[in-house]
């Protein structure tokens, strides 16, 4: 039985959820952001889309006050200099000229994969390797990127 007990111990829960409209992409955030420590930093990747751009705004300037009760420094790689756009004190944007594969944001042990439509679409991937995963590529691209 001790061989059972300590193979649970070490077996990490892995999930996903999918979550539909402005309220379930508002939900997924605030689960994202709920068990993350104050001195961790959250990366994100964001393409920028001409399209959809009024309405991206406008959902992240609602969820501004969101992130700044968190207290979390946030660094980001762009798709396109938004010179429209002034980052808050604690995010850090730096663009890039190569393609980027999704809007992601990611934690120590979360990513939360968004998809901007008329209906955004959000996933929510509780994994530690996936997560780790997406760092190490973010902290590839951010080598290359330009302030």
């Amino acid at each position: 039985m001790p061989e059972l007990e300590l193979y649970s111990m070490k077996y990490t829960k892995e999930e996903a959820e999918i979550f539909k409209g402005f309220k379930g992409l508002k939900t997924a955030y605030e689960i994202f952001l709920k068990d993350i420590d104050k001195k961790t930093t959250i990366y994100f990747f964001y393409i920028y889309n001409d399209e959809n751009y009024k309405l991206i705004d406008k959902f992240y300037t609602e969820m501004f006050e969101l992130y700044k009760s968190k207290g979390h420094k946030w660094q980001g790689i762009e798709t396109q200099n938004n010179s429209k756009m002034k980052s808050p004190s604690f995010m850090e944007f730096r663009s890039v000229n190569f393609p980027i594969p999704v809007n992601a944001d990611i934690s120590e042990s979360s990513v939360l994969i968004i998809s901007w439509s008329k209906e955004p679409t959000a996933i929510l991937i509780r994994s530690k390797d996936i997560a780790n995963n997406f760092r190490k590529y973010f902290e590839s691209c951010w080598k290359l990127t330009r302030k």
